[in-house]
Formats: structure tokens, C-alpha cells, sequence
């Protein structure tokens, strides 16, 4: 016991009362302590690695939305510019228009 190894047990019970008594009771306590402490360490390490999983799935999940941010902005930019072509279409068939109802007044006038 005085080297830290709890599991040896005596060949024979000591005598009820006794000192060795009372240090085997206490070293029966320890080893079922220390085996509480071990099984909860356990545990901690399982919830740790636990959260470790769901941190690597939230993170993932977050690098997805992020891809899927960006490829919204890229849509969102050609559609920005395909808009920007066609008013700059309108403006061009206007201006046009506007040219070929100028010839039709002059050549109306011509007439």
C-alpha cells in the first residue's frame, strides 16, 4: 500500500479493530475511489471526444453555408450584370427608335 498498488489484497482478514484492520479498510476504500475517479476521468474523455465530434459537424456545417453564401453572391453578381446588359439593350433600342421616328419626321417632311 505505501508504494500506491491498492490491489493486493491480504491472504487472511485482519483482526476486527485492529490498526492493520483499520488500514485495510481505508486501502478498500482508496481502491474503490480511485476506481470512481478512473471511470469518471473515463467518461470525461468520452464527452470530450463527443464534443469534439459535434465541434468538427457544427464547423463543417458552417464551411457548407459559407460555400453556399458564396455561390448565392456569385448568382446574385451575374444576375446583377446580366440586368445591367439588358437596360443597357433598352437604352440602345431606344435610342434607335428614337433615330428612325427622327428620319421618318424628315422624311415625312420630304414627302
Amino acid at each position: 500500500m505505501a508504494a500506491g498498488d491498492f490491489s493486493h489484497q491480504p491472504n487472511k482478514l485482519p483482526t476486527s479493530g485492529s490498526l492493520l484492520a483499520n488500514a485495510y479498510q481505508m486501502q478498500v476504500a482508496l481502491r474503490e475511489m480511485i476506481a470512481k475517479v478512473q471511470n469518471q476521468a473515463n467518461q470525461v474523455g468520452d464527452m470530450a471526444h463527443s464534443l469534439a465530434g459535434s465541434a468538427q459537424h457544427i464547423a463543417d456545417n458552417v464551411n457548407h453555408e459559407s460555400d453556399a453564401v458564396a455561390s448565392m453572391a456569385a448568382a446574385i453578381e451575374e444576375l446583377s450584370v446580366s440586368t445591367a446588359h439588358i437596360s443597357n439593350q433598352g437604352n440602345d433600342a431606344k435610342r434607335i427608335a428614337n433615330s428612325s421616328r427622327s428620319s421618318a419626321e424628315q422624311g415625312g417632311n420630304v414627302v
